[in-house]
């Protein structure tokens, strides 16, 4: 029996600015909003990132373990010390 065929998701990422000057980012999926991050994910609290670049780190981070099929894509404290964040 033949197995239905998955769609490819293509992912893309867009790090937007926060009000408060930080910065998040979206992660699309086929051109769809699949993940809105305003804030630095695994910290506690609501801060946003403190430069664009460190944004777009993260997001390709968990772009990456999205492409591996790995839901849900959480990152550890450790993984953003890896990053530099």
């Amino acid at each position: 029996m033949e197995q239905p065929v998955q769609p490819v998701q293509k992912f893309s990422v867009a790090v937007q600015p926060n009000p408060d000057g930080t910065y998040g980012y979206v992660i699309a999926a086929n051109g769809r909003p699949l993940i809105e991050q305003p804030h630095v994910p695994g910290r506690a609290g609501t801060q946003g990132f403190r430069t664009a670049e460190a944004a777009r780190r993260t997001a390709a981070l968990v772009r990456s373990k999205l492409r591996r099929g790995i839901m849900p894509p959480s990152v550890t404290p450790a993984e953003l010390d890896s990053l530099g964040i």
